[in-house]
């Protein structure tokens, strides 16, 4: 629980809501699993009041479900939803990609690579492996190009969104992706480096859409987690 330590910055409902997130995000509450406000608040030290509150907010971005005299489940993970959100995503960051172009400097060019030889270092098979860890540079590496394109808005905008297609993408990893996304991303970056718009297009297009060919699989290897 260390990690999940009140943030100065945020009350107790917004440490509540971050806390149910990440736990909901990254399948340590499973989908249709129950949960118990009161619990969370006595594992928070906080009261109910804001966990409710919490909870309100994730009934809304359909994360959670409630049911009358049955309580509080992890909603399971929606198909249509990840689709729609990999339709927008392919929209938006497919196209930033092309932008980025005309945009990148070598500072930023330089992050990207240094994100993926980080990321071959958090999935090597020494003591640094580090799946939680590879996860993060994997977000880090999609928000540069919203940087570089100064689309933060934007970026806040998808984030509304994102946790559906998030957590199917935590499971995907159970099917060993790790190697793949490397290679995705780097093919990104070296076209990036040689400026080829539509060669950036298409291989940001290709990287995201992977999760669409991912779902079929993930259906089948874990039906329990699908509605």
């Amino acid at each position: 629980m260390e990690e999940f330590k009140q943030i100065k910055s945020e009350n107790a409902r917004e440490y509540a809501l971050r806390y149910l997130l990440h736990q909901i995000v990254s399948l340590n509450l499973s989908p249709g699993q129950k949960i118990s406000d009161m619990e969370i608040s006595k594992e928070l030290h906080i009261s109910r009041t804001p966990v409710r509150e919490a909870v309100i907010t994730l009934v809304n971005q359909k994360l959670i479900n409630s049911y009358p005299q049955k309580g509080l489940y992890v909603s399971y993970i929606d198909p249509h939803i990840v689709e729609e959100v990999c339709i927008m995503r392919k929209a938006v960051e497919s196209e930033l990609a092309a932008m980025s172009c005309k945009l990148i400097t070598q500072s930023s060019l330089d992050n990207l690579y240094d994100t993926i030889t980080l990321q071959k270092d958090y999935i090597s098979s020494g003591p640094r492996r580090n799946l939680e860890k590879f996860l993060a540079l994997d977000k880090a590496f999609h928000k540069e190009f919203y940087n570089i394109c100064d689309m933060g808005f934007t970026y806040d905008t998808m984030q509304s969104v994102m946790s559906h297609f998030d957590r199917q993408r935590n499971l995907s990893y159970r099917i060993n992706i790790e190697h793949r996304v490397i290679k995705e991303h780097t093919d990104i970056c070296n076209a990036l480096e040689v400026k080829d718009e539509a060669a950036a297009r298409k291989a940001m297009d290709k990287h995201i859409g992977a999760a669409l060919l991912d779902q079929a699989i993930l259906k089948e290897k874990f039906p329990d987690y699908y509605c």
